[in-house]
């Protein structure tokens, strides 16, 4: 529909470093979404700068393959500072790595959560400039 009908904003889709991590597909799917008309993908929130790799090293790769420039991808982060909060994060199917969780429950601050995610971020922006 998005590329059949002028728009005067952008589509945006959703992109999950978990399920590529889980069916190895992620990169096609934000490929044949933009193929359709998404212009930028926001991510699901991170915690787990691998799966996130992995998949932009993927995408990368199969958008190299086709001559054609990848979408925008826009990733979230979000600080947590308690336990329940870590257990909505976990049914919503965020991956939060042991390491993280206890570092940031045991300093019962939300501020350290800020600086894993800032830090997640220096991966992920490491990894970007390979690109």
């Amino acid at each position: 529909m998005a590329t059949q009908h002028y728009y005067d904003f952008l589509l945006g889709g959703i992109t999950i470093p978990e399920r590529h991590r889980d069916r190895l597909d992620e990169h096609q799917r934000l490929f044949q979404k933009w193929e359709c008309g998404v212009s930028f993908f926001t991510s699901q929130v991170v915690y787990n700068a691998d799966n996130a790799i992995w998949m932009l090293r993927d995408y990368d790769e199969f958008c190299k393959e086709r001559n054609k420039p990848p979408a925008r991808i826009i990733f979230a982060f979000a600080p947590f500072g308690r336990e329940s909060t870590v257990n909505f994060l976990r049914w919503l199917g965020v991956e939060l790595p042991e390491g993280t969780v206890k570092r940031v429950l045991t300093r019962g601050s939300p501020e350290r959560c800020v600086k894993e995610s800032k830090n997640l971020l220096g991966e992920l922006q490491t990894y970007s400039g390979r690109c």
